[in-house]
């Protein structure tokens, strides 16, 4: 008797068996040393089995990327739903980036630390498109960051966006330092309250924010 079509929900947990298994090789190995083959004997599956979902590790990639910058999407939406006042929703954003981080950190890595191909290295190839909507999903975060800045900052004006521009990209760095020296744990060699310490430099971060609103 022929197996029934798998349904939208079965095909989706799949998907995502692939992709976390895919993001846990290239974490190990690079993404140049990625192949279907390896990641089908991790995963206890055909490569055959992997190509009737993905076209080649590419496709991979970028649906890796893509899936990250949805889950971090979901948490800064809740953010801004969940807070009606601006320094609020600031304050919540950039611990749920933090939380993010520490959740996920091969997605995280994947995104914003390991030398994998995005936007600018398929322009020309089949795969242009795919990479287009994965640019795109990506920069939702970097914008309602920069929107939320404004709110924050009481800025309403357009010709201001190269100055909310630096000071998100700024905010950004630091908060992306402290997620890199947490998830490669050495902050627990300096320090014997880790915890503490992040919660006190994210404190700072925020504090400064209030500091540069207040000089407005």
């Amino acid at each position: 008797m022929p197996r029934s079509p798998r349904s939208q929900r079965e095909i989706d947990l799949v998907k995502k068996e692939i992709l976390d298994a895919a993001s846990e090789l290239i974490l190990d190995e690079g993404f140049h040393n990625l192949s279907m083959r390896k990641l089908a004997s991790r995963l206890g599956m055909t490569a055959t089995t992997i190509y009737n979902y993905f076209s080649n590790k590419d496709e991979i990639n970028l649906m890796i990327r893509m899936r990250g910058s949805e889950l971090l999407y979901q948490r800064f939406q809740k953010c801004r739903d969940q807070h009606a006042d601006p320094l609020l929703r600031m304050q919540a954003m950039i611990r749920a980036y933090f939380d993010f981080g520490i959740s996920y950190p091969n997605y995280y890595d994947i995104l914003f630390n390991l030398h994998t191909p995005k936007y600018l290295d398929y322009v020309g190839t089949d795969l242009e498109p795919v990479a287009r909507t994965e640019k795109d999903s990506s920069l939702r975060n970097y914008e309602i960051a920069v929107r939320t800045i404004m709110e924050v900052m009481g800025i309403r004006s357009d010709g201001d966006h190269d100055r909310v521009k630096l000071m998100t990209i700024q905010m950004w760095c630091e908060i992306h330092g402290i997620i890199c020296l947490h998830n490669s744990k050495l902050f627990r060699e300096i320090d014997d309250n880790p915890a503490e310490l992040i919660g006190r430099m994210i404190d700072v971060v925020i504090a400064r924010l209030i500091k540069y609103r207040d000089w407005q």
